[in-house]
């Protein structure tokens, strides 16, 4: 339901808030998936008032998006009666593990958990300085780079990297997305890109991106990419990064919830090792803004 929908419903209903509660507890992540088979995907909503939705289906990481979509947990009622909802988006590998899970929450007045996820209050770095200082600052010249092949330093190769992350996890471009490469030593990281929680490897990364895409918890993401400074910012060498170290930087309106009913606006600094594999994400909050780019979704058919 759009926002346009939303004021249909009636002029009293509140705009709803989306919160992702990254330190909820709902099983954890188990590291020994079995990585070959079929994976369970579900959407559990519970409502304040007695309002209940569930909804599966499968996944196969070959293929890469779910079977089915299940975005039917957000309905008119549920709006006009201004329902908290509890979400629990969860995959179950075929062994009966649980590949990973996260918690939301949709409420209508107030701020809602205050344990809830929110971008960083700092800005990203603006030089080149305060660039090599974060990333001296998270560690990285003490861990060895993963293999993603050769490095691809040109501004297209690192721009799809990131639309490819983007589009992986929305309701709009999940069906059309390419595969997002990630470094595969980026999970030393604690919440190396979104979302922070079972990230543990570039399938779990994936894993994720597939709930938030078949659920619509994240519908869209509106964007804008360009490379670090101009010109760019690749860095040749870093002790114990043995391939260039790059950045990019998108700016973005994302919606959430079926339909796009509530909205963050987010900065994404993006770090590529090798190039364009994506490292880390470092989020920052930003007003909001239209960019008229929504992805892969919003211009092309979407084989479903």
């Amino acid at each position: 339901m759009s926002r346009a929908l939303l004021l249909l419903v009636g002029s009293a209903v509140a705009d709803p808030k989306m919160n992702f509660l990254p330190s909820a507890k709902c099983g954890g992540s188990a590291t020994d998936i079995n990585k070959q088979g079929i994976f369970n995907l579900s959407i559990a909503v519970t409502g304040k008032n007695g309002f209940k939705h569930d909804c599966s289906t499968s996944y196969d990481p070959a293929v890469g998006v779910a079977k089915e979509d299940c975005i039917q947990w957000l309905p008119k009622k549920v709006l006009s009666d201004e329902e908290d909802l509890d979400i629990l988006l969860r995959a179950i590998d075929a062994d009966g593990k649980q590949a990973t899970c996260m918690k939301w929450e949709l409420v209508f007045k107030g701020q809602g958990n205050p344990d809830a996820w929110s971008p960083s209050s700092e800005p990203g770095p603006r030089t080149k300085e305060e660039a090599m200082r974060a990333m001296e600052k998270l560690g990285w010249k003490t861990h060895a780079a993963g293999s993603l092949g050769p490095s691809n330093n040109t501004k297209e190769a690192r721009h799809k990297s990131m639309y490819d992350h983007l589009d992986s996890m929305t309701h709009v471009s999940h069906r059309c997305a390419g595969i997002a490469q990630y470094w595969a030593g980026s999970g030393v990281f604690p919440g190396w890109a979104f979302p922070s929680t079972g990230t543990k490897t570039p399938l779990h990364m994936r894993i994720s991106h597939a709930l938030l895409g078949f659920t619509g918890t994240v519908w869209s993401i509106d964007r804008t990419c360009n490379d670090f400074l101009p010109g760019g910012f690749c860095v040749g060498y870093i002790p114990g990064l043995p391939y260039p170290h790059c950045h990019t930087v998108c700016n973005q309106k994302w919606t959430l919830g079926p339909n796009g009913v509530t909205t963050w606006g987010i900065s994404d600094f993006t770090h590529h090792l090798p190039s364009p594999g994506i490292a880390l994400v470092q989020q920052s909050g930003i007003p909001e803004k239209q960019y008229n780019d929504k992805g892969c979704g919003d211009k092309h058919d979407v084989v479903v």
